[in-house]
């Protein structure tokens, strides 16, 4: 039984460049709070901006790809 191939739409497109540009900016605004009010020191954020930011970037796409249906061809 085959099942049909439709891909995303632009809808689709738009929702995920929207949320992965919500997440970094979440995530960022995050970081500058926290350097802000003295929970974390310079050398921690910039680390955690260094480290986890990409990380946390490339989960987020993952989430969204498989949440719109980018991964129906893998």
């Amino acid at each position: 039984m085959s099942t049909l191939g439709h891909r995303p739409g632009p809808n689709a497109d738009r929702a995920f460049t929207v949320g992965l540009w919500t997440a970094v900016l979440v995530a960022v605004g995050t970081l500058f709070a926290l350097l802000s009010t003295g929970l974390i020191g310079p050398w921690t954020a910039a680390l955690a901006a260094v480290l986890g930011l990409p990380v946390y970037t490339i989960y987020v796409s993952c989430l969204l790809a498989v949440w719109l249906g980018y991964d129906r061809r893998v």
